[in-house]
């Protein structure tokens, strides 16, 4: 059966979500996207691997190999859109609302039958099973009679631009209001005699909420609101002679609660598992398309239109009209829907200090000045350049150099006090937060944009909205006084959000041209991890190759402290993030010693190194604690990992202590031999467009014949031994790149359950006489957007400023770098290194590609010595230590205290 293939109409936050269903739905698949600006289009498809992307709706629609287009536009976009796709003779599954009032659904209906096409309404909850089993329930009689209902949905997103805008249809009633007229329709259908309305209205015109209330002609009663300003419980209920049923969640029901008259529950019916909840409308037009229908059965034409003449009739007693239609006054000028330039930046600042919830801590953080290296402190005019010698990569150094001609080999650099030389000019600047949060991102930028504004007033910095794709699609904010002093000192990347689209391909750089052209930047700070940097390296070198004039400078950021070398003493939020994490841990390790009966199997973040699980460890002395290079080191088997902690178990249960706490890498199952040969494997397995076929396969059991099918005996056999939970966790998303997320297996459980094995074979031969009872955490999240430490709030203000001076200074192709730093602030040495030294080639996604070398635990570096000396004895004692929570007031030693682990190379060195 050939597949249906897609094309989406729009890159909106509903067109995300049918991208991704329509990558695990059965016999489609999304073929392309089309947007009104080309970077868009081009960010959505690499983000969802997409294969192609058109930079207007026209190229989209023209596009034969298209079978169905998903209308996924705002409400007042739809007629013409889906006019568009008719003409070109395309099926058309258009978004609720269907069009802005029913004299567009009919000219569309019948501009399909006319060109012989499918057109429908995505109306998800008409082509759900739950609403079969509503009928279901109702035929049965247990209820009796249904005799009324209610149904709401409300949710407070009246801030939202589409929804203020009566240009895009905004308003409560067409994006929320129509899930309780048509549950009110599948329930007691559409004879209809009497509608009343009430509504409260926005200053812009649109409806914020709307009470509605129907009398059907047989007398039933539909009671129904929405509203755009408050949560609802979002519920339908059905009153009849007999009992009621409730539906929880009306536009996606999750289940259906069947009571009798005493109010005693008699069933309960629960959702089917899904997707999202989309696949079905996309399995009905497909069945249309293939049975050559112009409508679908569950939504046909008469329903679209009835729900329409019903909103159109609520409408015109509400008063409520949409540019275009008879009758349309503006009440007011609706604001420009362009990016926000910093006007009203002051009034949102006291609005968000004055107003906003904001905790004593929050208060004071906004008030803490960040300690610049001293060679910067003496202002900028007395920041001048010592140049130091050329660099290498740190392996495959011709091809590294025939990648990167124009910025390869260039000198590492040092400032010092002394006359600033650097040619003054006005310097727009761009700024992107790229990749997973890092507590200290905020004061990277309140850095740059100090140095920005101390060098010129006139200077400008930009920040680029979502990561990467904010470049792409030009979505950015011009930073002032009030916007920046709002996010001093605070955790999250919320200033300007973050993305993990990567930049990598020809087409992207020359929309980020167009992009810096427009704005007259001349340089673009990525703050981001190894990957990150890696773009901003291949972007700087573009940027010289094609002489634009835009510098590219990188900032060093990742909490699991892979990204580090002789230069780069640390990536910055990993202090903030390993504090908050040893806190967690000290916390669980004093419940343990007081509980008495539990073995805690804690996983924290490290997908490629285990920085995060050893620094842990030295704060928290766990009793067993995993590093993942040592692993790998020692070829150490799965087999050898259960035996070392449940020797552990064994010995402490002995001296009558059933209970511990475990420390496990993220990414350990990487470092496994056997386990990082399976992986490799998959890798290759599901590399390119093999993943979808993969995808596509019906059950499990079909995808274990394919991978049987595909890996090599030894290595299917490690997957064959592995728990069916972990075997299915290897095949779930991929990463960007197309490899195993290893960050989605659950190995603290897979090593619990080994040892609860292993151990039930001691127990056997008496060997082993305790009791193992288990927890599992996951510590990821939690410490992402601290509050940043005192550390690395002067870090990272140093990272950010130190950049700017790299960019006034007219380098390219640098990461922003700042030394020294287990000393005090002012001893701490700022200075830049080519991101090229950092490079070598590594395989990708079945493809040799040029990126930075991870940093992994070195087994003869102190930290780990400190820890293998310690480790023998804490995996038998109690041991254990509390480092409490971050400390921000009281003495230095206290407050600013650095990592343990960097602390101990410190003193090796």
């Amino acid at each position: 059966m050939k597949k249906i293939r897609v094309g989406i109409m729009g890159t909106g936050e509903i067109a995300r979500v049918m991208a991704m269903t329509l990558k695990k739905a059965r016999g489609v698949s999304c073929y392309a996207v089309g947007s009104r600006t080309p970077g868009r289009a081009l960010s959505f498809a690499t983000e969802h691997r997409i294969k192609r992307s058109y930079g207007s709706y026209e190229e989209l629609v023209r596009d034969p190999r298209i079978d169905l287009i998903y209308v996924a536009t705002p409400h007042a976009q739809h007629f013409e859109n889906a006019r568009l796709a008719i003409l070109a003779h395309k099926a058309v599954l258009v978004e609720k609302a269907f069009t802005i009032n029913e004299e567009q659904a009919a000219e569309l209906i019948r501009l399909a039958r006319e060109n012989n096409v499918l057109i429908a309404e995505a109306f998800w909850t008409r082509y759900m099973p739950m609403r079969s089993k509503i009928r279901e329930v109702l035929s049965s009689g247990v209820i009796g009679d249904p005799t009324m209902l209610t149904a709401n949905l409300a949710y407070p997103i009246s801030g939202r631009e589409r929804l203020r805008d009566p240009a895009l249809g905004g308003g409560a009633l067409l994006d929320l209001g129509v899930y309780p007229l048509n549950f009110a329709s599948m329930v007691f259908g559409n004879d209809v005699s009497q509608i009343s309305s009430v509504c409260t209205k926005s200053a812009t015109g649109v409806d914020l909420q709307t009470a509605v209330t129907l009398i059907y002609a047989d007398g039933r009663v539909a009671q129904l609101s929405c509203s755009s300003l408050s949560s609802g419980d979002r519920k339908g209920i059905i009153y009849g002679t007999k009992g009621y049923l409730i539906v929880e969640d009306i536009s996606n029901p999750e289940s259906i609660a069947v009571y009798g008259s005493d109010h005693r529950k008699l069933q309960k019916i629960r959702r089917p598992k899904q997707i999202s909840g989309y696949e079905y409308e996309i399995y009905a037009c497909a069945a249309a398309i293939r049975n050559r229908q112009i409508e679908c059965a569950e939504m046909p034409h008469a329903e679209t239109l009835k729900m329409l003449n019903m909103l159109d009739f609520i409408r015109g007693e509400l008063d409520l009209k949409y540019p275009g239609e008879r009758g349309y006054e503006a009440p007011i000028q609706v604001a420009d829907r362009a990016a926000t330039h910093g006007e009203d930046n002051e009034q949102q600042f006291q609005q968000r200090r004055s107003e906003m919830n904001l905790s004593p801590l929050q208060k004071a953080r906004y008030d803490y000045n960040p300690k610049l290296p001293g060679m910067l402190r003496g202002g900028i005019s007395e920041i001048c350049v010592k140049v130091g010698a050329p660099t290498e990569s740190v392996a495959d150094q011709e091809r590294i150099r025939g990648l990167f001609p124009n910025t390869y080999g260039k000198n590492e650099i040092t400032f010092e006090k002394g006359a600033n030389t650097s040619a003054p000019k006005k310097q727009v600047v761009g700024v992107i937060l790229s990749g997973g949060q890092a507590p200290g991102g905020h004061n990277v930028i309140c850095g740059l944009y100090d140095a920005i504004k101390a060098t010129d007033k006139g200077n400008v910095l930009l920040g680029f909205k979502g990561g990467p794709s904010g470049l792409i699609d030009d979505s950015y904010i011009e930073f002032d006084d009030a916007y920046i002093n709002a996010f001093r000192n605070t955790g999250g990347f919320d200033i300007i959000g973050s993305g993990r689209t990567k930049l990598e391909t020809e087409e992207q750089f020359k929309i980020v041209t167009e992009v810096a052209k427009k704005h007259g930047l001349t340089a673009i700070v990525i703050i981001g991890g190894d990957d990150s940097n890696t773009n901003a390296a291949v972007l700087a070198e573009y940027m010289a190759a094609h002489n634009t004039g835009v510098q590219v400078i990188g900032c060093p950021k990742t909490i699991d402290g892979d990204l580090k070398n002789e230069d780069i003493e640390a990536s910055f939020g990993f202090d903030t993030a390993t504090k908050t994490y040893s806190e967690l841990i000290g916390n669980i390790e004093r419940d343990a010693n007081s509980a008495k009966k539990y073995w805690h199997f804690i996983k924290v973040m490290g997908r490629s190194a285990s920085h995060v699980a050893l620094e842990c460890a030295l704060e928290t002395q766990p009793n067993i604690c995993l590093i993942g290079e040592e692993v790998a080191a020692k070829k150490m088997s799965l087999a050898d990992i259960t035996n070392y902690i449940a020797d552990s178990v064994e010995k402490r249960a002995a001296n009558g202590e059933n209970f511990g706490v475990a420390i496990i890498p993220e990414g350990i199952v990487e470092f496994v031999p056997e386990f990082s040969a399976l992986i490799s494997e998959i890798n290759e397995l599901l590399a390119g467009s093999k993943t979808e076929e993969f995808n596509a396969l019906p059950d499990w059991a079909a995808k274990v014949d394919y991978i049987k099918k595909g890996l090599s005996a030894e290595a299917y056999a490690v997957f064959d031994v592995l728990p069916q939970f972990v075997q299915q966790q290897l095949f779930l998303e991929r990463d960007p790149h197309g490899n195993v997320q290893v960050s989605l297996i659950e190995s603290e459980k897979l090593f619990s359950e080994m040892v609860k094995s292993e151990l039930a074979k001691r127990k056997a031969t008496g060997t082993y006489k305790g009791k193992f009872g288990t927890q599992h955490h996951f510590f990821g999240y939690e410490g992402r957007c601290a509050f940043p430490s005192n550390f690395d709030a002067d870090y990272c203000y140093s990272l950010g400023y130190n950049a700017f001076m790299l960019i006034q200074y007219g380098y390219t192709g640098y990461l922003s770098k700042v030394s020294n730093i287990s000393r005090p602030a002012e001893e701490w040495v700022a200075g830049g290194m080519p991101i090229t030294k950092m490079m070598n080639m590594e395989r990708r996604n079945g493809e040799d590609k040029p990126v930075i070398r991870k940093a992994l635990v070195e087994l003869d570096g102190a930290p780990f010595k400190y820890f293998a000396a310690h480790r023998d004895e804490w995996a038998v004692k109690t041991s254990f230590l509390y480092p409490g929570a971050i400390q921000y007031f009281g003495p230095a030693e206290v407050c600013d205290l650095t990592t343990r682990t960097l602390a101990l190379e410190k003193e090796q060195g």
